[in-house]
């Protein structure tokens, strides 16, 4: 009768801890990003600037995030004015291997470079004919992290010489697409925070810059500026939905199934 108790209850442990291993649903809740000035912005997702509503649902496992379904359409604005929008379906963010990928990205020019003679998602300026002459392809070759940049007319690339893109590139035409010096939209590949198994938070973060992001750059309002490297930091915040692990029901199972068999074998004896 103890072996059978100990095989019991090892089963049952090694079913609470493939229970705690297994993906777990988060709830998307802000997406942050502070521009190169250092100035926050919190970008709609949830349809109140008049944009579509995100439909994504996501899960979060082994370090890995993934949209399991719908899609993310995140609008940065000025003043009232958007000045761009980012649309993503079927993002990964892999933060063992340090990649994002997706099924497809697009960014969406606002109504706000339009009005200043300029295309924010080219990082372009239209010139004295003020007519927008470039274009950029997204999912070259069916590879949402591949876009090409083409300047026409009298058009001019804005400095840095980079355009936006599902995530950060050097340049040098990898794969065929281009210049290729995107800079990344949603390439937040460091764990800044993870309290999903206590049903608290998860931040994913990343910056164009080098070190650690400061945990002033994160805090909506403050404007600490370059000097503490928030330039273009960018992240993601989610909430875990579920309070306490559901392993925790298994391990009480565990108990009660030795405390039924110990006093079956009290019966017997």
């Amino acid at each position: 009768m103890k072996h059978v108790k100990t095989k019991v209850f090892m089963a049952l442990c090694a079913m609470a801890i493939s229970m705690t291993t297994q993906a777990a649903q988060v709830n998307l809740t802000t997406v942050g990003l502070r521009a190169a000035s250092g100035t926050y912005y919190s970008l709609f997702f949830n349809g109140s600037d008049g944009g579509p509503v995100s439909t994504a649902t996501w899960d979060w496992s082994g370090g890995v995030l993934t949209m399991t379904s719908g899609f993310l359409y995140a609008t940065q604005r000025v003043g009232a004015t958007a000045l761009l929008s980012d649309v993503v379906t079927g993002l990964i963010i892999d933060t063992n291997l340090g990649t994002t990928t997706a099924t497809s990205y697009q960014c969406i020019e606002g109504a706000f470079g339009l009005g200043t003679g300029a295309n924010s998602c080219a990082n372009t300026s239209f010139g004295d004919d003020f007519v927008n002459n470039t274009t950029v392809s997204y999912d070259v070759g069916g590879d949402a992290s591949c876009a090409i940049r083409n300047i026409g007319g009298d058009d001019s690339s804005g400095t840095p010489p980079v355009f936006r893109g599902l995530r950060s590139w050097a340049g040098g035409g990898v794969n065929g697409c281009g210049d290729n010096t995107g800079r990344g939209a949603l390439d937040m590949i460091t764990i800044i925070q993870d309290n999903t198994g206590f049903g608290g938070s998860l931040i994913l973060a990343n910056f164009n810059g080098t070190g650690a992001i400061p945990a002033a750059c994160l805090v909506p309002g403050a404007n600490p500026g370059d000097s503490l490297g928030c330039n273009r930091a960018h992240w993601l915040v989610f909430s875990s939905p579920i309070p306490v692990p559901a392993a925790v029901w298994l391990f009480g199972s565990a108990l009660g199934v030795l405390g039924w068999t110990r006093r079956r074998s009290v019966t017997a004896t």
